[in-house]
């Protein structure tokens, strides 16, 4: 039995002399694996990429692979599939030519990879329960993503924004973005004022603490930054927030704040991520 796949390439593996085991993170927001079977062969003309570019050069990370595929014979007790032929529905141009853009691009790849979970294309009814459509926001911020890295090449690129957007949109997606309503120390409803606003966030408790719970230890200035930013990645897409113009001098802050935050939530090593020690 055929069943039709639409996914981004997260990962790409040679398997014997003329094939590639893939993940594909689908629309449904899950991973699936997938062996391409001939992509070093003659027989990989007939799968004609982007602009018709074919053979292996055409599979590339963060392309969106269109493709027919089946339980493989071979690997099934593994969980993979297979696939004989397929088509490239979207590539990138440029993130190849920019070295600390694709890396940033593996970088979205390997968090993808690691919190997706598998897809279960059988048996399968055609509902969708509440945490399965969770899982398509995961397709949903991974697409604007790559699409506006992509886009941003043509001008001259803010790679730390669009870096600290990915992951504060990836953590709304995943479920585990930190609490703006209430103070996580005494549960205490935030009063916002101007002049007296002070948060601190709590990386362990997964929020903020407020004025209600003052410490003159903590860093507000820093902090209100954080939840502003924040709170601004849960009501604007991820367009409005790439047009949106940013006071702050040093974004490197946030994006440490926020990654160490997922790692510690999803109990994961910095050191795990193959593609940080190339990011300058």
């Amino acid at each position: 039995m055929l069943v039709k796949l639409e996914g981004i390439l997260l990962t790409k593996v040679l398997y014997r002399e003329r094939d590639l085991i893939v993940n594909l993170l689908l629309r449904s927001g899950r991973k699936i694996g997938v062996i391409l079977y001939g992509v070093r062969s003659s027989n990989a003309k007939k799968n004609r990429g982007f602009a018709g570019v074919v053979g292996v050069a055409s599979v590339e990370l963060g392309q969106m692979l269109k493709l027919e595929a089946r339980k493989s014979k071979s690997r099934g007790s593994d969980g993979l599939f297979s696939a004989n032929e397929w088509s490239v529905l979207w590539n990138h141009r440029y993130l190849r030519g920019n070295y600390r853009a694709f890396f940033l691009l593996c970088f979205y790849l390997e968090v993808l990879t690691k919190s997706a979970v598998e897809e279960e294309i059988w048996p399968y009814d055609g509902h969708r329960s509440s945490g399965q459509r969770q899982d398509e926001m995961l397709f949903a911020v991974a697409s604007n993503a790559i699409f506006y890295l992509e886009r941003c090449l043509r001008q001259e690129p803010s790679l730390e924004r669009h870096k600290e957007i990915f992951l504060a949109k990836i953590l709304y997606a995943l479920g585990i973005a930190p609490n703006l309503k209430k103070c996580v120390f005494c549960g205490g409803d935030f009063i916002f004022d101007a002049e007296k606003f002070l948060l601190s966030f709590r990386r362990e408790e997964g929020g903020f603490v407020g004025s209600c719970c003052y410490n003159q230890n903590f860093d507000f200035a820093k902090n209100l930054f954080l939840y502003r930013f924040l709170h601004d990645a849960l009501i604007l897409n991820y367009a409005q927030l790439i047009e949106q113009k940013t006071a702050r001098k040093n974004v490197t802050d946030i994006v440490d704040v926020l990654f160490d935050y997922l790692c510690y939530h999803y109990q994961w090593w910095k050191s795990d991520f193959k593609s940080i020690k190339y990011q300058v």
